[in-house]
């Protein structure tokens, strides 16, 4: 299966999940030649996100920075393959962004009951 990685993808593999791999522009450039690779949303906010899903439901997670500074990292669940896969993103890859929805539901439903 490694053989399907790029070596950029392949480094990032070797490394626990959302450990970030630098990234130089021509290393993302050479990423985002590969059309697997879908923009995203993500944290942070003011960065550009990209994802491409691997075979097994993992994704890789692709950002760049508003500052020019890129990373690659994997993501133990890609959150774009069902919503089954977007609620283990969110429990187990990114549990401050299932903190911040739940409390911005709960804020809009105090608001429409109160």
């Amino acid at each position: 299966m490694a053989s399907d990685f790029s070596d950029l993808e392949q480094r990032a593999l070797e490394l626990p999940a959302g450990t970030a791999t630098p990234l130089t522009g021509d290393e993302v450039d050479r990423l985002l030649r590969d059309p697997a690779y879908r923009s995203s949303l993500g944290t942070p906010a003011h960065a550009t996100h990209f994802r491409r899903p691997l075979p097994d439901g993992r994704g890789m997670h692709l950002v760049i920075v508003a500052d020019g500074t890129a990373g690659l990292h994997w993501d133990r669940f890609d959150p774009q393959a069902s919503p089954t896969g977007l609620l283990m993103h969110l429990l187990t890859d990114a549990p401050e962004q299932a903190l911040s929805l739940l409390a911005a539901g709960s804020a809009v439903l105090r608001r429409l009951g109160g």
